[in-house]
């Protein structure tokens, strides 16, 4: 269920977790707009359900976020989401995790390129995608992160 808390987006799943036990979860971010609420529900019950198969980048960004939720102050969830969306998502959000390879990360890296962003820019927008990545293999949501080398850097950018 979705619904909208004092402003705040809200979802509430129920479900049988491995014991077969049922549990509830909510989740709530005051960055979200409904549409994001409706992704990370999905992407916790993909998660959850073991259908992991189909697992977009956005939905594994949604998990992402809600793990370090507690974990990091909502500036820095603000500042990675906008990143995100502006940055990441649509190329790259759409597609399911275990379908991105090394070769669409570089595709991804090459249109950054082409905005002419300093280095410092560009190299945080590629940590942002390396780390959600980077969660994905550490909990089980991909074998191997598709992102390979060194970030990408404007070797003509004036110092």
């Amino acid at each position: 269920m979705i619904k909208k808390i004092n402003g705040v987006w809200t979802y509430s799943v129920r479900y049988k977790d491995m014991s077969g036990k049922v549990v509830q979860k909510t989740a709530q971010n005051k960055a979200w707009k409904k549409g994001d609420c409706e992704e990370a529900m999905n992407a916790f019950v993909r998660s959850a359900t073991g259908s992991i198969d189909k697992l977009t980048l956005n939905e594994l960004r949604d998990l992402y976020l809600a793990n370090r939720k507690s974990k990091v102050n909502l500036k820095s969830t603000y500042t990675m989401t906008s990143t995100y969306n502006v940055h990441i998502k649509d190329q790259l959000g759409n597609m399911v995790i275990k379908k991105i390879t090394p070769r669409h990360i570089l595709a991804w890296q090459t249109g950054l390129m082409d905005h002419g962003f300093r280095n410092k820019y560009l190299v945080k927008i590629q940590e942002y995608l390396r780390t959600i990545l980077n969660f994905g293999v550490n909990y089980g949501y991909i074998d191997k992160s598709p992102f390979m080398g060194d970030f990408m850097k404007n070797l003509n950018e004036q110092k």
